[in-house]
């Protein structure tokens, strides 16, 4: 009867709430939404709301890539991968498994100012109840020589995002890369970001620095950490574990098929001193882009690697890209063990 579905649907829902769900996670076919389209989304982060995770992306299209290892062999305006088309895709799902494609919750193309889109990251600030999108890009005048970030701001975490400055200025160091935010417990803001890019005797540097209250720019020199860990760096992403800190970065990659290695550096401060570590990632074919924490028992939390695997679409479509996830495990000190390949594994997931 309709009465005996209501109530086991009901059960199930509790059994959910109070046990989790395993779930298979699968690296050797593509991710697929609820409507059996690949998810082309790549370079984002992951935030848990209300019980749902809410998946941003770069979506590249489905242009051709270049032949052979590396996506770059063509670098221009409007090539494959160096599109003014890039959006920002959102997914959403509750087990980390299904995912239902919620639209574009950021079009380039609508921007007053064109250019090529990267490396979309998004946080909730608690104080202004601002959902904040930062972004790099490239203007489409040709000159790759300026990378920028913009910022943009909805209330609502499935947008759309409306664009409040396309030229972060408060930065301690110029001509900036690639980058990630990360909230911390009492709610300040940081972006762990590459700079020092062209012109410089050492290039690609990475340091960490405090955003504003509002997240909308950045404290500069004041609050910075410093250059810190290898040149020639980029791919960060951040993130904090029993009072420990992560930075995580890797040899620059230009959407190269191989990947890059990913060191891990630690600090039991945002702004440092960083200790350099461990390579984590050397047989991973893909490059980071996040670490996603969720829930994995009733209360404990634990941590998903995510790199994409760039020139691996089985149809050579740029937006069919695979991404690999792997499980971080952690040394009893709260070292990170290293990364080793796999098929598919099983975790449990809670709401």
């Amino acid at each position: 009867s309709v009465l005996m579905v209501s109530v086991a649907l009901i059960f199930l829902s509790v059994l959910f709430l109070v046990l989790g769900r395993q779930i298979e996670v699968v690296n050797n076919v593509p991710r697929r939404d609820t409507s059996g389209n690949i998810l082309d989304i790549h370079d984002g982060n992951t935030l848990l709301i209300d019980g749902t995770y809410y998946y941003y992306g770069a979506s590249y299209d489905l242009c051709k890539e270049p032949p052979g290892p590396n996506g770059c062999a063509d670098v221009g305006v409007n090539t494959c991968g160096f599109n003014t088309n890039h959006n920002v895709s959102l997914y959403t799902s509750t087990d980390l498994q299904t995912w239902t494609f919620r639209g574009y919750v950021f079009e380039m193309m609508k921007n007053p100012t064109k250019g090529i889109l990267f490396c979309p990251k998004i946080l909730h600030n608690k104080s202004t109840q601002q959902y904040v999108l930062w972004y790099n890009w490239i203007p489409d005048t040709g000159d790759f020589s300026i990378s920028l970030y913009g910022i943009a701001v909805s209330p609502s975490p499935s947008g759309p995002f409306k664009v409040v400055t396309d030229n972060v200025s408060t930065l301690a160091f110029r001509d900036t890369g690639d980058f990630a935010l990360f909230q911390d417990d009492d709610g300040k803001g940081y972006i762990i970001y590459t700079s020092h890019i062209v012109g410089y005797p050492i290039t690609h540097r990475m340091s960490v620095e405090r955003l504003s209250d509002d997240y909308l720019g950045s404290m500069g020199s004041s609050a910075n950490s410093g250059f810190f860990g290898s040149s020639f760096v980029e791919a960060p992403t951040m993130f904090k574990r029993n009072n420990i800190y992560y930075a995580l970065f890797g040899q620059c990659c230009c959407y190269c098929g191989q990947g890059s290695a990913v060191t891990v550096h630690t600090s039991t401060s945002p702004l440092g001193p960083w200790q350099t570590k461990n390579i984590i990632s050397s047989d991973i074919p893909a490059q980071q882009t996040n670490v996603l924490r969720f829930r994995s028992g009733s209360k404990d939390d634990s941590y998903l690697w995510q790199g994409d695997r760039w020139q691996s679409a089985p149809d050579g479509l740029k937006g069919h890209d695979f991404t690999y996830w792997g499980l971080l495990n952690f040394t009893s000190d709260g070292g990170i063990m290293p990364l080793h390949w796999q098929d598919k594994f099983a975790i449990n997931v809670y709401p």
